[in-house]
């Protein structure tokens, strides 16, 4: 249910008859004035509804076709940096399995489309800085990419500052100096840094840090909250492997047990180690420290792992290679708890993944029944709560307007705390077509309820719901982000049967 923009662009393009310039333009402007800043998602999503349409087989397709040649990019990227092909598999799998994979089953995020290019970002400059040749022409088209990677989706706007240090490291590698690197690689560097610092200062002064969502935005420096997040984060990226790693890697350092009685020696090799790994610690906090805050308000979970999960996969696979030259031993330990931990993480795709298509299966079958037990005049009403099934509130209605015929819903929200302001929003939505704007509640001939409503609305209506007028059908696995029982109750008016005729 959190595809419905897909719906509403079709709508435009095709019965509005308006043209792909016209809606773009109308989506970039309803984007802004929301609070948000997803320049190129829209774009490419308005592009791919008017080759695709509505076909939602196709839609999965293109979907899985993004993630395979994602995976593929951060594999080549992995090899250009001299990973062996285990260690660039392992590197590609650990950012792309995981809970954040839900970014390639649904067919909704900016994540996706914001992904893709970063993996290919990624894959042009690596090889501007490895190529023969056309060097300058792989590092321009890398750093277009990354432009349009943070035009996807705000939090990877963040992210470009990440890539000009990655850059300018993988550079020093090479050309074997920082100065040189720097040089190098100035003008792309800059373009990348002012490019954050424009898309940020248009987002602060012309957008809003606050989107009307809720539940998101930044709103300042919160430490338990940041905590928070940042406990999220490290659980999905293993950070466990990265600290016995780490270790590992002090412990290769010492070949006797003179050196840990003796601090002089044992300093020396902790600087020699940190010394070592100040690059890759440095990338990993420009990617992480960012993505912390901005989603210490909202929590990090699911897509909203990406792009931060990068930076475990990164630091993770780094230790590995590092370990892998002083000790094969200890290397082969790490690689086990990497193993240990895709496998946890392949175990968890797998059950989201079957969630999300049952939920898929029921979300269709439910749709099917209301067009089949209405017609374009009568009434539908839902019954809902304005923030626990925020998307989906919009996504119905767009879906049965737009793509049904269905015109005439109704809402009737139960909140649970103070939302006010959602609820107004999604009653503007319905264009204030309330539950007690229907003079005759009778005449609704269909009512949805969403899950955990059901009681709730029972006791409310009992002045007007005859419960034996209406059919009641039972749809369950939405389960997404409730419990495992959830369902959705749908109550649709027993048509009256005509009266045998008298002879």
């Amino acid at each position: 249910m959190d595809d419905h923009d897909i719906v509403a662009i079709h709508y435009h393009l095709t019965t509005k008859q308006m043209t792909v310039p016209q809606v773009i333009q109308q989506w970039l402007v309803e984007d802004h004035a929301t609070g948000r800043f997803r320049t190129f998602y829209f774009i490419h999503r308005i592009l791919q509804t008017k080759l695709l349409g509505i076909h939602f087989f196709l839609w999965s397709i293109y979907t899985g076709l993004l993630a395979v040649f994602t995976t593929f990019f951060l594999f080549i990227f992995g090899r250009l940096l001299k990973f062996s092909i285990p260690e660039a598999l392992i590197f590609a799998f650990l950012i792309t399995f995981g809970a954040q994979s839900a970014v390639w089953w649904y067919l909704g995020p900016a994540e996706t489309i914001a992904t893709f290019m970063l993996s290919l970002s990624l894959l042009l400059i690596a090889l501007g800085i490895t190529a023969a040749k056309h060097n300058r022409l792989y590092e321009a088209a890398g750093v277009f990419c990354a432009i349009l990677m943070s035009l996807s989706k705000e939090n990877f706007i963040l992210l470009l500052p990440a890539i000009a240090f990655l850059q300018i490291w993988l550079a020093k590698t090479v050309v074997g100096s920082w100065r040189k690197a720097v040089l190098r690689h100035s003008l792309s560097t800059a373009v990348l840094l002012l490019v954050c610092l424009a898309e940020l200062l248009f987002v602060k002064y012309f957008v809003g840090t606050t989107p009307e969502i809720g539940y998101a935005g930044f709103e300042g420096f919160n430490f338990q909250a940041i905590w928070r997040a940042t406990v999220s984060l490290s659980t999905h990226g293993n950070w466990w492997i990265i600290l016995i790693g780490l270790c590992l890697m002090v412990f290769s350092q010492i070949t006797d047990a003179a050196q840990l009685r003796n601090p002089v020696l044992l300093k020396k090799v902790l600087s020699q180690v940190l010394k070592k790994a100040i690059a890759p610690i440095t990338l990993f906090l420009l990617i992480t420290v960012p993505q912390v805050v901005l989603y210490a308000k909202s929590g990090i979970s699911q897509r909203y792992l990406l792009p931060g999960i990068f930076a475990y996969s990164f630091l993770m696979v780094w230790i590995y290679r590092d370990l892998n030259q002083n000790s094969r031993n200890l290397s082969k330990f790490v690689v086990l708890l990497i193993a240990i931990g895709l496998s946890l993480s392949l175990h968890s795709t797998w059950n989201a993944a079957h969630i999300f298509a049952l939920e898929g299966r029921s979300t269709n079958r439910l749709l099917s029944t209301i067009v089949a037990k209405t017609t374009p005049a009568d009434k539908i009403l839902l019954v809902t709560n304005p923030m626990i099934y925020l998307e989906w509130n919009y996504s119905i209605k767009k879906y049965l307007n737009y793509a049904a015929d269905r015109p005439n819903m109704y809402v009737s929200t139960y909140e649970i705390q103070d939302i006010d302001q959602i609820a107004a929003k999604l009653k503007k939505f319905y264009d204030y077509q309330t539950l007690e704007t229907i003079s005759d509640k009778k005449d609704i001939a269909c009512i949805v309820v969403f899950p955990l409503l059901n009681k709730i609305f029972l006791d409310r209506s009992v002045e007007w719901f005859d419960r034996q007028n209406y059919q009641e059908l039972v749809f369950g696995n939405f389960n997404r982000n409730l419990n495992p029982n959830s369902q959705i109750n749908l109550y649709c008016k027993t048509p009256i049967k005509p009266s045998p005729a008298r002879e």
